[in-house]
């Protein structure tokens, strides 16, 4: 078997946050937020401006000269509308930007290419010391920012609590929220955002949820989207909220009170909150394998999982994989599910190299970090071809078109179980998570259940720099796949065999999917 591509191992960080701020809409921010943010950004000092002309055109010319599919759009669309677009965006550009402004900008202009694998965003350095600054005035507009420990005490002064008190988490912001019930409304409660991924729109009371006693719901005001009237369903049971909005299904998952010991955690809180792979048998005749991510770190952790418990997955007719909310990562890292789920030979379509330095230096940084040594020396090898072929489109590990027998037949005879795999998958899923759907699909035995993916494969394996004043780091594509442009899945995904999404709320999915393979 030929050594496997390495695939983002340096992605996993920025696509997280890019996953959960896509239903972000910042065009919708109140304008008195955005007022207050205009003025405490024009009183940075120099040395912490963002130096927004000189960072747009650094990364504009880092990723014409580096991204692998920048003439691929450049052909696609024409070369004279982009360099009028171009030129819009940079006649909206000077150095008085706030970095909010400034961002939306260099977003603009990632967003002519495609939606994934192309990130930017301010270095923490940078961003720390302007997320202190709108702190402590957004603390003054909207009052108290308590702490976790603080909200908590509150509660358990309390001789009862309402249900909808305590800490709960967003994971599609990858956020912690404390709800308190207003003492002088009772039927108002207020979401504070407690810890968070570092951004400017730092408001620390971030939602009001009110009940409706004629309809016996709760209202969602969202204060980050002035959104209002959004139908909050519960779920105690589970311990979610949840809401549905443009079709989307969002939730929160109220974590245990670690005060009640008697308290068992949930399976719903398991997948919302645990951040390393786990397996559990569901039934006697299923059985459950969670992949929050498959980063190059979590690669050992899926191998002992799978080893620990070969015999049992070889014993029961059926299997759950649950990659929903993914992360990317590395192919290395669901190298060791593919025997358990193959049934057929696989067919794979191989993908180009961009040779530059750059891209050189950033497969040497792969290299380092690596700790397999085929893959180390691929990515060597991948690195030295470049430099010989600087300029090119160049094939190293694969052609065009390719065949993959990861197994033989006898062992394919061998292992009859598990029966029936089942893939969860949502719109969280991209980069690594959709390369393995699109080599798992293949067998028989394999059916996808969810809803569409994120569509972020076609242009991969990201190089992350930094700019050269360190405020900014920028990551784009340094391979092009040959699917490219009759089978694209940038900015499409791959789409499920049973579609879930809208029809089943996504907490009852795996119940869902049981009901399926056991009927």
């Amino acid at each position: 078997m030929k050594i496997k591509r390495v695939k983002e191992i340096g992605f996993s960080l920025f696509e997280t946050f890019t996953f959960a701020t896509k239903i972000i809409d910042m065009n919708s921010i109140t304008s008195f937020i955005g007022t207050l943010l205009l003025v405490l950004f024009s009183s940075l000092s120099f040395g912490q401006s963002c130096n927004c002309v000189e960072n747009f055109n650094w990364m504009v010319k880092t990723f014409e000269e580096n991204d692998a599919g920048f003439q691929y759009v450049l052909d696609k669309k024409g070369k004279d509308y982009y360099e009028d677009y171009k030129k819009r965006l940079t006649a909206k550009l000077n150095d008085t930007l706030t970095p909010k402004t400034c961002m939306k900008l260099m977003g603009e202009y990632t967003s002519f290419f495609r939606g994934g694998h192309i990130q930017v965003g301010w270095n923490r350095s940078f961003t720390e010391f302007a997320e202190q600054t709108v702190k402590k005035a957004t603390s003054k507009l909207f009052g108290k920012n308590y702490s976790e420990k603080e909200i908590l005490k509150i509660i358990g002064k309390k001789k009862k609590s309402h249900f909808l008190e305590g800490i709960w988490l967003f994971p599609e912001w990858n956020t912690k929220f404390g709800v308190l019930q207003n003492e002088n409304n009772p039927n108002n409660f207020s979401f504070y955002k407690l810890a968070y991924d570092v951004d400017f729109e730092n408001i620390d009371i971030i939602f009001d949820v009110d009940y409706d006693s004629t309809q016996k719901s709760y209202l969602l005001n969202n204060l980050y989207h002035l959104i209002k009237g959004d139908k909050l369903t519960l779920d105690t049971l589970r311990n979610t909220l949840s809401y549905y909005r443009k079709g989307i299904e969002h939730f929160f998952v109220k974590l245990p009170d670690n005060t009640n010991v008697t308290q068992t955690l949930s399976s719903t809180y398991n997948f919302f909150t645990n951040t390393k792979p786990y397996f559990e048998k569901l039934t006697p005749q299923t059985l459950y394998l969670r992949i929050p991510s498959f980063r190059y770190e979590n690669k050992v952790i899926i191998d002992s999982i799978l080893k620990q418990n070969e015999a049992l997955i070889k014993s029961v007719p059926n299997l759950i994989i649950d990659i929903r909310n993914g992360t990317g990562g590395s192919d290395d890292s669901y190298g060791g599910l593919i025997p358990f789920i193959q049934t057929n030979t696989t067919y794979s379509t191989g993908q180009q190299y961009y040779a530059t330095e750059l891209n050189s230096k950033g497969y040497e940084f792969y290299a380092n970090m690596i700790q397999d040594s085929l893959s180390k020396r691929f990515c060597t090898e991948i690195a030295k071809k470049m430099r010989d072929n600087l300029g090119k489109m160049i094939d190293v590990d694969y052609s065009e078109f390719f065949v993959q027998d990861t197994i033989t037949k006898l062992e394919l005879i061998k292992s009859e179980y598990p029966k029936q795999v089942a893939i969860i998958c949502n719109k969280n899923n991209g980069s690594t998570d959709e390369a393995f759907l699109m080599e798992a699909r293949q067998s028989k035995k394999v059916k996808i259940f969810g809803c569409t993916t994120g569509g972020m494969l076609d242009i991969s394996n990201l190089n992350c720099i930094n700019s050269p004043d360190g405020n900014l780091n920028f990551c784009y594509g340094m391979t092009k796949s040959y699917r490219i442009p009759n089978f694209c899945i940038d900015d499409v995904g791959v789409q499920p065999d049973i579609y879930f999404q809208g029809l089943v709320p996504e907490v009852e999915w795996v119940d869902e999917v049981v009901k399926y393979l056991e009927n």
